[in-house]
């Protein structure tokens, strides 16, 4: 089970990290559309490791969720839309030297509360859950922990465990860090 968040993503590789000033100008090559979201990301990787991955994705009925369903039944991904306001975005500018901005529209997702049902659903047949640092997802931790089930989270784009956000995810029972990680310990990566 993978929880977190899926975006449509338009893509511009420019020159330079600072744009012209200019009403119009043509950049062959330079514009891409892309799906992302680290719930996504994970989900696509351990669907190429051979993982039956169950996915929930905050979607409207519209052509950006269109995009992300299809993206998702190509990879393999079992996608279970749950229908929101809008689909996410993000735009994102990188330039050569590898400077990238990020600009984001989440469409009131993070003040979404998480789809407790559906989750219990399939926490009942996962054998882990991914939970990535989404702030919605903190009100399935609990749910695994009570089903026993190993969770996995990541703390990147958090300033770390000690502010309010990061606690739940980073404070499970019994924690193992990297290869030392067994059989019956939560893992938290």
């Amino acid at each position: 089970m993978v929880r977190g968040n899926v975006n449509l993503e338009p893509g511009f590789a420019a020159s330079s990290p600072t744009l012209p000033a200019v009403e119009r100008a043509e950049y062959p090559g330079a514009l891409t559309l892309g799906v992302s979201g680290v719930g996504l990301n994970v989900a696509n990787a351990l669907t190429r490791l051979g993982a039956e991955v169950r996915r929930l994705a905050f979607l409207e009925d519209d052509p950006a969720g269109k995009v992300i369903r299809e993206t998702a039944g190509r990879a393999g991904i079992q996608l279970h839309p749950v229908l929101a306001p809008a689909t996410p975005l993000s735009l994102v500018l990188s330039a050569p030297e590898g400077v990238r901005q990020i600009y984001r529209d989440l469409k009131g997702l993070p003040e979404r509360a998480a789809p407790i049902p559906l989750s219990q659903d399939a926490l009942a047949e996962a054998q882990v859950a991914v939970l990535t640092n989404a702030t919605w997802t903190r009100e399935l931790l609990p749910l695994a922990q009570a089903v026993g089930v190993p969770v996995v989270t990541d703390l990147q784009a958090t300033p770390g465990p000690t502010p309010e956000r990061g606690k739940p995810l980073a404070a499970p029972r019994r924690t193992r860090y990297g290869p030392t990680a067994g059989p019956g310990t939560r893992n938290s990566l």
